[in-house]
Order: C-alpha cells, then structure tokens, then sequence
C-alpha cells in the first residue's frame, strides 16, 4: 500500500490480529518505525461469533494499520474492524500478504479506509477496486 494512500500519517497503530501475526508485525515496525504502538489480539470463536480481546478501551483519534497473512472470507477481519470502531479509532487500514476475498471486498471496504495485498493469488472479486491496492510480486 503506498505510503500517500494514508491519509492521516500521525496517529498509527500496528494491529495484529492474532498471534501468528506478532513477529511479522514487530519486524515490520523494526523496519518501518512509524507506529506509535503494537497492539497484540487474541481471537476466539463462540459458536459462529469471532471475539477478540488485548484492544484497548480508547483508541480515540488512532489510525489502526492491521497486517496478517491471509484474508478468505473476511468474518475476523469485520469483527476485528468492529471492535477497533467500538474502541473510537478512527476507520483502520487491512494489508494481507495472500487475499482471497471469497466474499468480495465490498463487505470489509465498508469498515476499512482501504485493503491492500498482493497478486499471489489472483483477486476474483475486488468489488471497489478504487479502494483495493494490489501489489505486484515477481515469482
């Protein structure tokens, strides 16, 4: 995602999703110090509800930047952008290395600002593609 699609620079939160996301995530902001904070989710499933715990009661004014591995159908990631609204941070920010959107994007660009990933795997659906960067990789 290029650095002049944030709109709002001051203010960024690394969020990770879930703890196989943790490492990525502090070598990244090792590499790219611009966040103020990681914050570091547990997700957990009740019945067919995604639950998270670890964010912070007032992210007011806080521009989340979350960062994973992979998107398919995107229910963690609403769920997740949910709570992070819950919270008062303002809209966040989803970059995933592989996204599948096997349910479009149009649900997830409701609750993020932008999506951005890579063409490891060929999109099907970007419903707004005006708002979904896709980075070109070379194999």
């Amino acid at each position: 995602m290029e650095k002049n699609k944030i709109r709002n620079r001051t203010g960024l939160v690394l969020v990770c999703p879930d703890h196989g996301a943790a490492k990525k995530a502090i070598v990244l902001n090792k590499n790219i110090p611009i966040f103020e904070r990681i914050i570091f989710c547990n997700r957990s499933r009740e019945n067919r509800d995604v639950i998270y715990q670890g964010i912070p009661d007032n992210l007011k004014g806080k521009t989340p930047i979350v960062v994973d591995d992979i998107c398919d159908g995107g229910a963690t990631f609403l769920a997740l952008a949910q709570k992070l609204k819950l919270s008062g941070a303002n809209k966040p920010y989803l970059f995933v290395s592989h996204g599948i959107f096997s349910k479009g994007t149009s649900e997830l660009l409701r609750w993020y600002e932008r999506i951005g990933t890579t063409n490891s795997i060929r999109v099907k659906s970007a419903d707004d593609s005006d708002l979904l960067d896709i980075i070109k990789i070379n194999w």
